[in-house]
């Protein structure tokens, strides 16, 4: 096995806005990267992991920059994974903000081309490795979905909740245990996963940051070396919130020296990866989206709706956001007015694969955390790694149990009318339909059959 790795600083420049509540940018707390890992197997079989500390971006740029590495890198294999700080910024329809300056234009498109950029010096970086894989147990957040009595699911901890109690780490050695060209100690790089959201930060810092995912690099590196190139991956984290939610700086540094630490116990007890060849596939399906209500019980939630945002000054969105929210409406409409349903979830999914020893499965969207879980109980690898929005997202996925309760599923998995929820506000207009769960676990173990 050969591997490279490097990373690339993206933090939006003083002025631009942070993405979600949308607030002014007046400097960072930590910077935001963008950072690639490349393995290559003896065959020439390439795989290119990038880990990012933004919020997020739709499938088609996405799509967009995988052609780009493709064309100008010759990568066919590419996982884009993005950590989704809620301190941070997003682009291509992914938290990105509407009517943006010519300045916030060029950082989007340089932000594009450092995922390209990073590959292309990873891949000038080559050299024999040897891999290990570990786990150890940790968790910065909780399960964020509560019942009420009247069956309505709200947000608020839930301690008794779903989550994935553990770090995943895939550590990248020097083959021959010595620094690399003089320049990099043992080892080269350090990818590690867990599931949620970064949202310790306050909502209404105007500072931009990576939250826990930034601390707990800082927490690697001060171990291991500022030269190593260590990766926060994004997990299954649509249900799970960090903790203390929306409180201070120092608690999201606390939360992420907590997940460094875990890092570095999985490291100690980390396993060789004896197998040295690349497998990769990579499948897409559709998921049917929860069929529309008739526009005469939506319109009555839709008009207060519209209401409440022209009459209120909204504490969260500006007033771009407000009117295309209304314009969205209005879309919805008029659909429903020709008799026309909203397109169908795209879902995506990759398997990557070290013999039985080592597998990684990595998904589209906001999954819950329930489909890493799944991952875990019955993939056919000795030890997993599990991403969440990796190379496009539209919004969140659960499981069918939320999606099965329809109005009463809450943020992230409620249907109209009910506008509370999420999926409400993408060009789906309602979240995938039950039956969702069971798609999505076919693809997955078709790629690793």
């Amino acid at each position: 096995m050969k591997a490279g790795a490097a990373e690339r600083d993206v933090t939006p420049p003083v002025g631009l806005e942070i993405t979600h509540p949308v607030r002014a940018n007046v400097g960072a707390h930590d910077p935001l990267f963008v950072k690639a890992l490349v393995l290559q197997d003896d065959s020439g079989t390439t795989l290119a992991i990038v880990c990012t500390d933004l919020i997020g971006t739709d499938f088609g740029p996405a799509d967009e920059i995988r052609k780009r590495i493709a064309d100008e890198l010759g990568i066919e294999n590419v996982l884009l994974n993005f950590a989704h700080p809620h301190s941070s910024r997003g682009f291509g329809g992914y938290g990105d903000l509407p009517e943006e300056s010519a300045e916030a234009v060029a950082w989007a498109q340089g932000a594009r081309d450092a995922f390209v950029a990073v590959i292309a010096e990873a891949l000038g970086k080559l050299a024999p490795v040897t891999i290990k894989a570990g786990r150890a147990a940790v968790q910065v957040g909780f399960n964020r979905r509560v019942t009420a009595e009247n069956g309505y699911v709200y947000m608020d901890d839930n301690p008794d909740g779903p989550v994935v109690p553990w770090v995943n780490v895939l550590e990248v050695d020097n083959a021959d245990g010595k620094p690399l060209d003089g320049a990099r100690d043992k080892p080269l790089a350090i990818l590690f996963e867990h599931a949620a959201h970064p949202v310790i930060v306050p909502n209404g810092t105007a500072l931009v940051s990576a939250d826990f995912p930034g601390a707990a690099v800082v927490r690697v590196r001060e171990a291991l070396g500022p030269d190593v190139i260590a990766m926060f991956a994004q997990g299954c984290q649509g249900n799970i919130n960090g903790h203390p939610l929306r409180s201070t700086h120092e608690n999201a540094d606390a939360a992420g020296v907590k997940l460094g630490d875990a890092v570095l116990q999985a490291i100690e007890s980390a396993e060789p990866i004896t197998a040295d060849t690349l497998r990769i596939r990579t499948g897409r399906t559709e998921m049917p989206t929860c069929e529309l209500p008739p526009w005469d019980v939506i319109r009555q939630p839709v008009e207060k709706f519209k209401a409440d945002f022209v009459a209120g000054d909204s504490p969260y969105w500006r007033q771009e956001e407000i009117d295309n929210f209304i314009a969205h409406f209005d879309k919805l409409e008029a659909m429903l007015a020709r008799g026309e349903s909203p397109p169908p979830w795209r879902m995506e999914a990759t398997v990557v694969s070290l013999g039985d020893q080592w597998g990684l499965v990595a998904y589209s969207n906001e999954m819950f955390c329930q489909y890493e879980l799944w991952v875990d109980e019955v993939a056919p690898f000795k030890h997993n790694m599990t991403f969440g929005l990796t190379n496009g997202a539209t919004g969140y996925v659960a499981d069918d149990a939320a999606l099965a309760l329809g109005t009463n599923g809450g943020y992230e998995a409620g249907c109209l009318p009910n506008l509370g929820s999420c999926d409400v506000m993408t060009r789906h207009y309602n979240p995938p339909a039950v039956g969702a769960e069971k798609i999505i676990h076919d693809l997955v173990t078709s790629l690793w059959a």
